[in-house]
């Protein structure tokens, strides 16, 4: 499942395929997604540079803005700080973008990872801001001025500007510098590109993408995986433009990137304006699907909101993700990946194709030989995505996992456990949240007359409704909670010892709780007279009480205030349910 385009050999036969070495590069950074970096034309592979010694870190304190695990050793100076920086993308609506700027400062390292800060150019960013289409949500895209990116970025978008700027490559030269130990990752956009749908069967219409590189037609087109019970997947074949071209000794003409090249071959998400949700938003519809939405979403740049690409309705992917390519790519089954997530500036999350390069020469060549793809406009080949280790616990749930059977039985047995603390999450969420939930449920999971009621029109799925119904329940109980919060601070106002109103932190954030408790009753109500073929389980108040026990018990054991804790200060009721629910996970299947 390697890299679609690198053709490798190490063996140093005459009439042997060597894989291009000018760049020899990347990696990605903290979440499930990473970052990207710029375009390429293939150049000889002769003068690979030693690097220069005061590319090391040398002593000096990190920048203090950068938080998590960072070493507290920064360089006095490295190499590429202050050199001249590009990056290119192709967009949502097929256009290709890029954008210039320079390496501002070596930030530090985080998990073995050198950092930078990339300062994009005022003017460059206003001739995107100018040339660009609106967004996915109706408003112009919007980069950041300064970005934290990893080595291999900063060497490949270095590389890039050079290439770009037709730059002397002399003792200076960043592609001069770039050794076979270095990581780096460039970014290649195709020079055109088409997409269509055709038909498949039974009247199903999906995506065919046609992408132009470098004198090379790629055509990726969705058909039966090879991987049994996966459903569809997506291949690629490829056929060369050149002509009077024969066939040489070492075999037919193959497509091939440099070390490090990753091709753009679409972006996955945002799709939509909906796309983007609130990651307290998307616990509770995932927890109401039983966990499957997950399959279909990605970490976005933004705190607190991630991309989901599936239905609000049906949990599974809606109708423009079926419309595009990258939904169809399966996950890799033999531990080699084609397909890698990345980021681009504008925080979309795009699919690449190619090898990473982390600067471990031999195991790229060793990679690389398993993916070579003849130009012989026949041969399709099919490509892989791997979400790393952070997706196990889907895998053992989907059946698929490698780790051993007793493992994947222990995460297994906790996975009833883990679903339940999305409900109890529920409990300690701050009224905007709750507020944003319950617009949610109502306006997008259980809209007005999507489902009938009394037994009549479409049923909605009792797992669903259930699940629905337990969240909803928890809104309800929370809701509760701030009420009663807002009026115990209020008594304490009024019998301070001046007579003034003591200054408190009001949980309700602005929100309208009154009229949030009437909705959250109106969608208890809806969900218990919908359709469905299992009747509704009693719930009394004894199992309300101990469900804010067991609440109470859980986030206290999670470190967390208690449920009354809105009476505290502002900074002691902030947590993160999510990075516990996280780690928690983790440990489950590494145990």
């Amino acid at each position: 499942n390697a890299n679609a385009n690198a053709n490798a050999n190490a063996n140093a036969n005459a009439n042997t395929n060597t894989v291009p070495t000018e760049v020899n590069v990347l990696r990605r950074i903290v979440s499930k997604v990473g970052r990207s970096a710029a375009s390429s034309v293939p150049t000889s592979t002769a003068g690979i540079a030693k690097p220069p010694p005061e590319t090391g870190p040398t002593a000096m304190q990190a920048d203090p803005k950068v938080s998590g695990a960072v070493d507290a050793t920064t360089p006095l100076s490295h190499f590429l700080v202050g050199r001249q920086y590009a990056f290119e993308w192709t967009d949502v609506w097929g256009e290709n973008k890029i954008i210039y700027g320079k390496i501002l400062r070596w930030v530090g390292i985080a998990e073995g990872i050198h950092l930078f800060d990339v300062k994009y150019s005022e003017a460059s960013r206003k001739a995107l801001l100018l040339m660009s289409k609106k967004s996915v949500f109706g408003s112009p895209p919007i980069i950041p001025e300064i970005e934290t990116i990893q080595e291999d970025q900063a060497w490949g978008g270095c590389a890039c500007f050079e290439r770009k700027m037709l730059l002397h490559r002399g003792p200076d030269s960043v592609i001069r510098n770039l050794s076979r130990d270095k990581p780096c990752k460039i970014v290649i956009v195709p020079e055109m590109r088409y997409e269509k749908l055709v038909d498949f069967n039974n009247g199903i219409q999906v995506p065919e993408v046609t992408l132009i590189v470098r004198g090379f037609k790629l055509v990726f087109s969705v058909k039966k995986s090879t991987i049994p019970n996966a459903g569809l997947g997506v291949f690629v074949r490829c056929s060369s433009f050149r002509s009077n071209q024969k066939e040489s000794s070492a075999g037919p003409e193959v497509f091939e990137l440099m070390a490090g090249e990753l091709l753009d071959i679409g972006v996955y998400a945002p799709l939509a304006a909906d796309d983007k949700k609130r990651e307290d938003v998307f616990n509770c519809k995932t927890y109401c699907f039983s966990m499957r939405t997950e399959h279909y979403s990605f970490e976005s740049p933004d705190d607190d909101y991630l991309f989901d690409i599936s239905d609000d309705q049906t949990g599974e992917p809606h109708e423009t993700a079926r419309r595009h390519l990258p939904m169809y790519v399966n996950e890799t089954t033999t531990g080699t990946e084609s397909i890698h997530a990345e980021n681009d500036p504008e925080g979309n999350v795009h699919y690449m194709l190619g090898l990473q390069y982390s600067g471990d020469w031999s195991t790229y060549v060793k990679d690389a030989e398993n993916f070579i793809l003849q130009a012989d406009g026949k041969t399709e080949k099919e490509i892989f995505v791997d979400y790393g280790k952070d997706y196990e616990h889907v895998r053992i749930r989907e059946g698929y996992s490698k780790l051993p059977h007793k493992r994947q039985q222990v995460v297994l047995g906790r996975a009833a456990k883990h679903q339940r603390e999305f409900v109890l999450d529920v409990l300690e969420y701050q009224a905007p949240s709750l507020a944003a939930c319950v617009e949610f449920f109502s306006t997008k999971l259980l809209p007005e007359n999507y489902y009938g009621e009394g037994g009549q029109g479409t049923h909605i799925d009792p797992e669903l409704r259930d699940r629905a119904l337990q969240m909803s329940r928890m809104f309800r109980i929370r809701g509760e909670r701030i009420i009663e919060t807002m009026a115990k601070n209020r008594e304490l106002g009024a019998e301070s010892q001046d007579g003034s109103e003591v200054k408190r932190y009001d949980p309700s954030e602005g929100i309208d709780m009154g009229s949030l408790m009437k909705e959250i009753t109106g969608l208890i109500e809806r969900l218990s007279r919908l359709s469905c073929s299992r009747p509704i389980q009693p719930y009394t108040k004894e199992m309300e009480m101990k469900d804010i026990a067991e609440a109470e018990e859980y986030h206290k054991k999670e470190g967390r205030d208690s449920l009354d804790g809105d009476i505290l200060d502002h900074s002691d009721i902030d947590s993160d349910d999510n990075d516990a629910n996280a780690a928690d996970s983790d440990s489950s299947y590494e145990e």
